[in-house]
């Protein structure tokens, strides 16, 4: 329900005027270490599912790129071009922070891989964090 109402908002402001959309990926970065999400819990589904996150140092550089970029008309994903498994990525985050390890069961999820490069393409932006395994020690 929320993507729906999202995209609808995306659309209002496209129809009144030239847009660019930034749709970032799970964000983490100071404050905001990945390893608290989930340490500690059981049972979590999709644990092969792949994460798709980017780093707030890449977001406000996105964002910079974008308003001193030249009549910017796009949708543009945001988010680290490399997918560790959820399971491989939060236990390393607990780890991270000597938190209890997060166990995963056996049901998989589908989980979708968000590419971010058209904004890598379009703009020349690079991204500082291409991996979020190296995200961790920037936390």
């Amino acid at each position: 329900m929320l993507r729906g109402f999202l995209l609808a908002a995306e659309q209002v402001f496209s129809d009144v005027a030239p847009t660019c959309v930034l749709r970032f990926a799970g964000l983490v970065g100071p404050n905001r270490h990945p390893g608290r999400f989930l340490s500690g819990k059981s049972d979590i589904a999709g644990g092969a599912a792949p994460v798709n996150l980017v780093h707030l140092g890449d977001f406000v550089k996105a964002v910079t790129c974008i308003i001193l970029a030249d009549n910017v008309q796009s949708v543009y994903n945001l988010c680290a071009q490399e997918h560790p498994s959820r399971q491989a990525f939060y236990r390393a985050a607990s780890i991270d922070l000597g938190l209890t390890l997060p166990v995963f069961n056996q049901i998989e999820q589908v989980g979708k891989r968000v590419d971010g490069d058209l904004i890598t393409r379009d703009l020349g932006f690079a991204y500082q964090f291409n991996e979020p395994l190296d995200m961790l020690s920037h936390c």
